[in-house]
């Protein structure tokens, strides 16, 4: 065996992150993760608590109030309701409006990574895989959850009901959080663990990558957006390949490194922040542009 074999064989495994908290700092590499993390946890505390006797959200995810007086209504209940037949009050569509809005402005499935808190469910699920070496994987179309999501519609259409939040793990899991209780819908909450199961024993990022209505929705919502990733330091790229395993989309991120198209145009991308947070070679960065992707030239 020749030296440069042993070498290689003795080489210490890479570890994800070790090269950006190196040269960046702990906090630079992780601070998008804390920030959402921060942001999830205070969300559901705003519901829960007042803040010195004033509540900032009062209702839940699926409607609420912002500040005592600003309504918001989540975009994908409403668009039930309507297939449902059901009618809104006019606060409540000014609250789809503001929502829809919002989360249209960010782009992408940002309400995934920042808001709900399943993503928090996930994530630890992840951690968990990776930690015990799971490597099966089952093989679903992404496009499986936009015909749940067209079912989800249709159900609701033919039963007259709002079908999705019977069962909505988001909801079961927000609202057992904001009123203290599991008795919210012990069917939802048993979802929220056959989440966890499958994506972390039976397949890598299954219920939000392939499965989840919800995402879908989002997804479809935020296709076109002046907020984005853009691989702007291109060419500073080492293919150390750290984006790409803490990405939950990471088939998102490999035309704005190897092609001329800097900027990440796929609504996937859920703007959660990590590839900027573990590139030590800051090849990432958010940007805020209306105008058309620079392209580059090698």
């Amino acid at each position: 065996m020749t030296q440069n074999q042993l070498n290689i064989k003795h080489k210490p495994k890479r570890i994800v992150g070790y090269a950006a908290r190196q040269k960046n700092g702990w906090w630079h590499t992780y601070r998008f993760l804390i920030l959402r993390r921060s942001l999830q946890v205070a969300i559901l505390a705003a519901f829960t608590w007042p803040f010195f006797g004033f509540w900032i959200l009062k209702g839940s995810l699926a409607a609420s109030e912002f500040l005592g007086f600003i309504p918001l209504s989540d975009p994908f209940i409403f668009l039930q309701a309507l297939s449902a037949g059901q009618v809104y009050a006019l606060s409540g569509i000014i609250g789809v409006i503001l929502l829809a809005f919002t989360y249209w402005l960010l782009g992408g499935r940002s309400y995934c990574a920042w808001v709900c808190p399943i993503n928090i469910v996930t994530d630890m699920a992840q951690w968990l895989r990776v930690k015990l070496k799971f490597k099966n994987h089952i093989s679903l179309p992404r496009q499986a959850r936009f015909w749940i999501m067209l079912m989800v519609l249709f159900m609701s259409f033919l039963s007259h009901s709002i079908v999705w939040e019977l069962i909505n793990p988001i909801t079961a899991i927000s609202r057992s959080i904001i009123y203290l209780s599991l008795n919210i819908s012990s069917i939802s909450l048993m979802l929220v663990f056959i989440i966890f199961i499958l994506d972390s024993v039976i397949a890598n990022r299954l219920w939000c990558g392939h499965l989840c209505p919800v995402g879908s929705f989002y997804k479809l919502l935020g296709t076109k957006t002046p907020f984005y990733i853009e691989a702007s330091k291109q060419n500073a790229c080492d293919d150390c390949a750290d984006c790409y395993k803490v990405c939950p989309e990471f088939q998102v991120i490999k035309p704005a490194l190897k092609t001329a198209e800097l900027r990440i145009l796929d609504a996937d991308c859920t703007r959660c922040g990590r590839c900027i947070d573990i590139c030590h070679a800051n090849v990432f960065e958010f940007k805020w542009n209306l105008k058309s992707p620079p392209k580059i030239t090698h």
